[in-house]
């Protein structure tokens, strides 16, 4: 697998459960998440952020309007630049995929399919 499609695997493939805090309703059918940037998704309403439904792969809060595909979302959530490279690598390793000896990915888990992974520890927030 090529860093393009590893990248493309990793946008188009919903979290996996237990990596963000599932909210308490969901958005047209589709799970919503506690929102990384300002943790919208856990009062009473429980709405955070959720998948655009007219642009796939990418995410939206509904408070705070924060947006970007999922590795953004990986970012935000282990405290890392959004657009940096330590989120990708961080989003390899949440997807399970390594890197090759050759400089190819390979995921441990075919597209649309997913393993069950332990849950994440929430990050610490700064203060």
């Amino acid at each position: 697998m090529t860093k393009q499609e590893a990248k493309d695997y990793v946008k188009r493939t919903p979290p996996p459960r237990g990596y963000f805090t599932e909210a308490k309703t969901q958005y047209e059918g589709q799970p919503t998440y506690v929102c990384p940037a300002c943790g919208n998704g856990s009062g009473k309403t429980g709405t955070g952020f959720h998948q655009d439904p007219n642009s796939p792969g990418y995410y939206k809060c509904f408070k705070c309007g924060e947006y970007g595909d999922i590795i953004h979302f990986i970012g935000l959530n282990e405290g890392l630049d959004p657009g940096s490279g330590e989120a990708f690598n961080k989003a390899y390793e949440v997807y399970n995929i390594t890197l090759g000896q050759t400089g190819n990915h390979t995921a441990q888990n075919s597209p649309g399919t997913l393993k069950e992974t332990k849950p994440v520890q929430e990050p610490v927030k700064k203060k």
